[in-house]
């Protein structure tokens, strides 16, 4: 029995993968390493989340610890969803500064997905890297 565990011992190989590069944005592997044992599977989840539209490619490497490697590469294109607000500028009208106005506005979702949002001060990460050096 002994002599049977150590030679499944012997012929077992273990998996890491990872990716290429780290911060190969717009694309992350989770989990982004792990073992495997002879027969094992395990099911890794790539997510893809773009800054912005256009098509996105990245290297992913699978690093076998008998020194194989094995490239895969990643691939991604972000549209433009349909989701429009019902006003293109919003006033709010002259208060006091002990009492406060408000105003609102609509979000309309015409498109086939859930929109997920959050209000934000600049158009993009590049516009907000350009005022925060400003203040610099």
């Amino acid at each position: 029995m002994s002599s049977e565990v150590e030679e499944e011992q012997v012929v077992a190989s273990e998996v890491d993968y990872q990716k290429a590069k780290e911060g190969a944005a717009p694309f992350s592997v989770d989990p982004s390493i792990g073992t495997l044992g002879v027969g094992e599977a395990m099911q890794v989840t790539v997510e893809f989340h773009p800054p912005k539209t256009g098509v996105y490619t990245s290297p992913m490497i699978v690093h076998y610890d008998t020194g194989e490697d094995v490239h895969k590469s990643l691939c991604g294109t972000a549209v433009n969803a349909d989701i429009r607000l019902d006003k293109s500028s919003l006033t709010v009208e002259k208060t006091s500064l002990t009492l406060s106005k408000q105003s609102s506005l609509v979000i309309h979702n015409q498109s086939g997905i859930t929109a997920h949002f959050q209000w934000k001060r600049f158009v993009d990460e590049e516009e907000e890297e350009r005022q925060k050096l400003r203040f610099v």
